[in-house]
């Protein structure tokens, strides 16, 4: 089965996959002209892992030769060094089949909001997992509630706000069907579901800031007293290029997680700390056009709170009351 291996790294000289289907050395890719690295390979049909190899370019580790997993990973090894790849691909939302995409959504006027932590959100038997939330959305219909809005569910560390790959479910609440069938229920319900986005910060283990630091983040925080990682820096373009990296990144990701997993609004966390407005302005509205004809909500979490962003020219829907 052919696989196109790609990889967005548009300051990186060379690029080469380390796969677990041949056991010879790595093989090179080839740069497009927005930067894109790809590499075209046949591969047997089973699990595979690959990483992608090439010297550093970020301040702490210069020129180093690092294996960096894919920053695109829907599946990682449990050390989370290696991207898992399965060929024909299986347990992803793509097969999912939806069954109430068509049910009316209540309109923004009639939104009552909950919120809820997957790992504490747990059944008889303990165990806390997207299965289990989609045991008790009548529970949750029956309070009268129209939005279900989960945090984090990226793969990331504590309670999801450190995110490490971005395009990855934490596997300890499931899989993505398992996602699918909670918003599908949640959507026979007449309930939406919004998901809480982190887009001021990642965790130092990202790949990005493996790959090239300052290329995706700032080299060091714009406000020290609320820093939690490595922050998205919005406004740095490569010079000569139209090439944003962190906003190519971060809307890579929005479509993603909309497109796949059908979701109806997002939660921006950390807000007060992107310090590019006109960018979160262009993410919002990104964020409605791909969402097609179906309403989409946007949240701020802006502290202090910032009245302007629900203004008339404002970004957001709707901002968190302090």
């Amino acid at each position: 089965m052919v696989h196109t291996f790609s990889l967005y790294a548009p300051t990186a000289p060379a690029v080469a996959v380390c796969c677990s289907a041949w056991m010879e050395a790595p093989r090179s890719m080839t740069r497009g002209e927005d930067g894109t690295w790809t590499l075209e390979a046949e591969l047997p049909n089973g699990q595979h892992t690959y990483t992608f190899r090439m010297q550093s370019r970020s301040w702490f580790e210069p020129g180093k030769e690092v294996d960096i997993p894919d920053p695109l990973s829907r599946h990682v090894t449990d050390d989370q060094r290696q991207t898992i790849l399965s060929l024909p691909p299986s347990g992803f939302a793509e097969s999912y089949e939806w069954k109430h995409d068509a049910v009316p959504h209540p309109g923004h006027e009639h939104l009552a909001i909950y919120e809820l932590y997957v790992q504490d959100f747990s059944g008889a038997n303990g165990s806390a997992t997207f299965a289990e939330v989609t045991k008790r959305l009548d529970y949750i219909a029956d309070l009268g509630c129209t939005v279900v809005e989960l945090m984090p569910i990226m793969q990331a560390g504590g309670w999801g706000y450190t995110p490490t790959f971005f395009h990855a479910v934490e596997p300890r609440f499931g899989n993505e069907k398992d996602i699918c069938r909670l918003v599908d229920e949640s959507h026979a319900r007449g309930m939406m579901v919004f998901f809480d986005g982190v887009y001021n910060h990642a965790s130092t283990d990202c790949p990005l800031a493996h790959i090239d630091h300052d290329c995706y983040f700032h080299h060091a925080p714009t406000d020290p007293n609320q820093s939690w990682g490595p922050q998205f820096n919005y406004t740095l373009n490569i010079p000569g290029t139209t090439e944003f990296p962190a906003r190519h990144f971060i809307k890579n990701k929005v479509a993603h997680w909309i497109h796949v997993f059908h979701f109806d609004g997002i939660r921006y966390d950390a807000v007060s700390q992107i310090d590019d407005r006109p960018f979160l302005s262009e993410l919002v509205d990104w964020t409605r056009s791909i969402a097609g004809v179906k309403p989409f909500f946007s949240i701020a979490e802006c502290l202090p709170i910032d009245k302007a962003m629900v203004g008339p020219s404002g970004q957001m829907d709707a901002c968190w009351n302090d």
